[in-house]
C-alpha cells in the first residue's frame, strides 16, 4: 500500500482531488480563487503597456471579479488589451502544470512570488486586493521557508488547477452573459464596439479556446493512471 501511494500519478490526482476539494469550500475556495482573477487582469496590464498605454491599477473583489484601470492610444491597443485577460489564465494554468511534470515547482513558487510582489507594489491598490496580496505572499515565503518538495508540489497543482477550472468556468459564465445580455458581457461586449463582431462570437471563441487549453494541458502534463 505505501508503495502504491509513492507512485507519481497517485499522489498527483490525490493532489488534483484536494485542489477540487478546497476550491470548493465557501469562504476558503473563493479566496483562492483571485489567482484567476490576478492573472486575468495581469493579462490586461501587461499587454496595455506593452501596446504604448498606461496601466494605472488593478483592483481584486472578494467575489472574485477585477477591474484594470488603463488607458490605450490607439484602436489596435483596446483590441489586444481587451483580448488579453481569458487566455492568460490558461497560459499560467500551462505553466503551473509544465512545472509539476518536469519537477520545477519552486520555480513556480518563485515566480508566482514575484509576480504578487510585483503586482502589489505597482498595481494594486484597493483594500481587498492588498490583504489577498499581503496573504498569498506570506504563504508562498513560507512553503519557501519549510524546503518541502511535496508541499511545493502540492501548491502548485493547486494553483495550476485554479487557473485552468476557473479559466473555463469563467469564459463559460462570459458566454451565457454574452448571450442573454451582450451589453453586458465584459470583454467580450467591448470587443464587439471595437470590432463590431457580436459578444456572443467572442464569448464562445473566449470558452473555445479555455477548452481547447484544458485538453492541451490534461493531454501533455498529466500523468497516465
Amino acid at each position: 500500500m505505501e508503495a502504491f501511494f509513492q507512485q507519481y500519478s497517485v499522489q498527483f490526482y490525490i493532489l488534483i482531488i484536494v485542489a477540487f476539494t478546497l476550491s470548493r469550500i465557501p469562504y476558503i475556495g473563493i479566496f483562492f480563487k483571485c489567482f484567476n482573477t490576478l492573472a486575468h487582469e495581469l493579462g490586461h496590464t501587461i499587454l496595455a503597456l506593452l501596446t504604448k498605454g498606461t496601466a494605472e491599477r488593478i483592483d481584486l473583489h472578494a467575489d472574485t471579479s477585477g477591474l484594470t484601470h488603463y488607458t490605450t492610444g490607439n484602436k489596435f491597443g483596446q483590441f489586444v488589451v481587451a483580448i488579453a485577460g481569458y487566455p492568460f489564465s490558461m497560459l499560467f494554468a500551462a505553466f503551473a502544470f509544465f512545472c509539476v511534470k518536469y519537477s520545477y515547482d519552486f520555480i513556480f513558487i518563485y515566480a508566482l512570488l514575484a509576480l504578487i510582489i510585483f503586482t502589489l507594489l505597482l498595481f494594486i491598490r484597493n483594500t481587498y486586493g492588498i490583504i489577498w496580496s499581503i496573504v498569498m505572499i506570506t504563504l508562498l515565503v513560507s512553503a519557501i521557508y519549510l524546503d518541502d518538495d511535496f508541499l511545493c508540489k502540492g501548491i502548485t497543482v493547486f494553483v495550476g488547477f485554479i487557473f485552468a477550472s476557473e479559466g473555463i468556468i469563467s469564459t463559460f459564465q462570459l458566454l451565457m452573459m454574452a448571450y442573454k445580455t451582450p451589453k453586458n458581457a465584459g470583454d467580450a461586449s467591448d470587443l464587439q464596439k471595437l470590432t463590431h463582431i457580436p459578444a456572443l462570437v467572442w464569448g464562445f471563441l473566449f470558452f473555445v479556446f479555455a477548452c481547447w487549453m484544458g485538453f492541451v494541458i490534461v493531454w501533455n502534463f498529466f500523468p497516465a493512471l
